[in-house]
């Protein structure tokens, strides 16, 4: 006998309770089964970009200091020192986050182009064959 995969409440109409049994896990994932599609140069280029904006901004200088006469007001001059205070570490949060998904992105071209050319040898092999 075939378990069910799930079971769903349809809904109530007056004192009945409609309940209709899915197929089975597999015939649900047939069903469901799709062609995985991707652009891997967009992927590969996506990483590099990626890297190479956290290399730009872990390059940069550290923000000017400002004279409060110079920006004209003390609150604005208060606000501008809060941010130059709190941008290095802004910065690096940023730019870790910045590498970490563009190493995952590369790391993902590279594993989809992997399989795609093992998909590939298979498929040669059995016409080959048959």
């Amino acid at each position: 006998a075939r378990k069910p995969a799930a079971r769903l409440a349809a809904g109530r109409r007056g004192s009945r309770r409609s309940v209709r049994t899915l197929t089975t896990i597999a015939e649900i994932e047939r069903r469901t089964m799709t062609d995985l599609t991707y652009n891997l140069s967009a992927m590969q280029d996506l990483g590099s970009e990626l890297l190479t904006i956290s290399d730009v901004m872990n390059g940069m200088s550290p923000a000017v200091q400002y004279d409060a006469d110079e920006v004209g007001h003390p609150l604005v001059h208060d606000a501008l020192e809060h941010f130059r205070a709190n941008w290095d570490d802004k910065r690096e949060q940023l730019t870790g986050s910045l590498q970490a998904v563009g190493t995952m992105a590369l790391e993902s071209a590279e594993v989809l182009k992997e399989t795609d050319d093992e998909l590939a040898a298979a498929i040669r092999k059995i016409m080959e064959e048959g």
